[in-house]
């Protein structure tokens, strides 16, 4: 490593912490008004099915900050490495979204950012059509 004396120091804003701590606050109570929102929908829902997609992060915040896990059936997920293993933090475990075949009219709590579209599109196309997504 060689420090470029030629780079230029950029001060900081000096109400950083205050705007990035508001972001960080937003994005918390956004995930807990969904949390809410979700446990409202499915409160009387029968948990057999009940799916919620993806183990990974976003499932973990929507179960950290509120989502009634009691209510879920299983986590699915594509990736087979995590099939038959338990979501870290959760009692759920990881299941191929083929699970949702031998479902009548499963219901797939989907917040995967970005890939919501590409996994909708597929489950309802190759795996079943009847599927809900909340």
């Amino acid at each position: 490593a060689k420090k470029d004396l030629s780079i230029k120091e950029i001060p900081l804003s000096k109400d950083l912490f205050t705007k990035n701590k508001r972001i960080f606050g937003s994005f918390i109570d956004n995930i807990k008004s969904q949390a809410t929102s979700i446990n409202a929908i499915i409160k009387t829902s029968d948990k057999s099915s009940i799916f919620l997609f993806g183990a990974h992060i976003f499932s973990q915040y929507l179960i950290n900050f509120g989502l009634d896990e009691t209510k879920i059936n299983n986590i699915i997920d594509n990736d087979s490495a995590k099939h038959e293993k338990r979501l870290y933090g959760t009692n759920l475990i990881c299941k191929s979204p083929h699970v949702l075949e031998e479902v009548d009219k499963p219901v797939v709590i989907l917040k995967a950012g970005v890939y919501n579209n590409e996994i909708k599109a597929d489950i309802l196309s190759n795996i079943n059509c009847e599927t809900v997504f909340i």
